[in-house]
């Protein structure tokens, strides 16, 4: 994993390394949205905003599934899950072995043949299986689709009201907690890993709600289902995280998900002041806002996000003059 391209990220006390992946700009992956302004919606100005291309958004539960079908976005949503978030070498061909596990046997019976890599799956294959690579790619890539589809509908969708967490926390992860048996959950859990990256995180936000928070597990599902390039893992990651009162870690979840292209995450940033908006932290110059505490607490790659997106919040000395003198010509006296 390139620096350059790798953050640390803080979750549950624990540290990992995130690779930055920026989220599909192609019309598979997204769709147009108008850009809001504020004002009516339904007004002439309202429709004629320029649009931007945010991500598809995905199904979590049955009930998002009828929201968008009224919509007309369901069909599109559901080919790319089903279609472009398969990570191919994981799906199994056996309880004990996967695509990648047979690729590899391939290259190495053939070793040394001047067959191209895709002769020798298909030899390989033909002799294991009777069929082509390509055919038994397809086939692999259907059951797991079709056990995924068998297990989506065992998903609930929960109401703020039916939360366990606290009226606050409810409405942070507002959208990010289902409920299912445990049948379901374990099925879930078995699809994440056999490549089928909408497994992976419908898995972890099962698990969290059923586990009452975040473990070590969930994250680690969240995280790879970013890796593979799930448009709202690291979102979803950021509002939980804020939820149990992870700021740092909510804060660069939130930050790597606007750098990746994903522009909701705004919101998760505007969650973590609004949550520290009373409090304080002593210092020894004295009490400082705990939003800036968590903010300067930041290490320079996430600096420089920050900066980026939010340049306010890094007033220069100019800015800072400007402003004591703007109060104080106005009779404020707490300058």
């Amino acid at each position: 994993m390139s620096e350059r391209n790798s953050y640390r990220l803080t979750a549950l006390g624990r540290t990992y390394d995130v690779r930055r992946v920026f989220l599909n700009k192609k019309p598979d992956f997204t769709e147009d949205v108008s850009r809001p302004s504020g004002g009516d919606a339904s007004s002439d100005s309202a429709k004629s905003r320029p649009t931007y291309r945010r991500p598809l958004l995905l199904p979590t539960s049955p009930f998002e599934v009828e929201k968008m079908d009224r919509e007309g976005v369901l069909e599109k949503a559901s080919w790319v899950t089903d279609t472009l978030l398969l990570t191919v070498d994981d799906l199994p061909v056996s309880r004990a072995e996967t695509l990648k596990d047979l690729r590899a046997k391939a290259l190495a019976e053939f070793e040394g043949s001047e067959l191209s890599k895709q002769q020798k799956y298909d030899h390989h294959t033909r002799k294991r299986f009777g069929k082509s690579h390509n055919d038994l790619v397809a086939e692999l890539r259907e059951a797991v689709v079709e056990r995924f589809k068998v297990a989506f509908d065992g998903i609930l969708y929960v109401m703020p009201m039916e939360s366990w967490r606290q009226s606050g926390a409810r409405e942070v992860v507002r959208g990010y907690e289902i409920a299912a048996s445990r049948q379901v959950i374990n099925e879930m859990l078995q699809l994440a890993g056999s490549g089928h990256v909408h497994s992976q995180y419908l898995a972890a936000l099962l698990l969290c709600f059923t586990q009452r928070g975040l473990t070590k597990r969930s994250v680690e599902l969240l995280l790879r289902a970013h890796e593979n390039a799930h448009p709202q893992a690291l979102e979803a990651l950021g509002r939980l995280l804020l939820a149990q009162g992870e700021h740092v870690g909510a804060m660069q979840a939130a930050l790597l998900a606007m750098q990746g292209g994903y522009p909701d995450a705004k919101h998760t940033i505007d969650e973590v002041q609004r949550s520290m908006t009373m409090t304080v932290v002593m210092t020894q110059g004295g009490p400082v806002p705990a939003f800036m505490v968590v903010l300067h607490g930041l290490d320079d790659k996430y600096q420089a996000l920050a900066r980026t997106y939010f340049p306010d919040w890094f007033p220069s000395e100019a800015d800072r003059a400007a402003a004591f003198f703007s109060r104080f010509t106005k009779g404020d006296s707490h300058v």
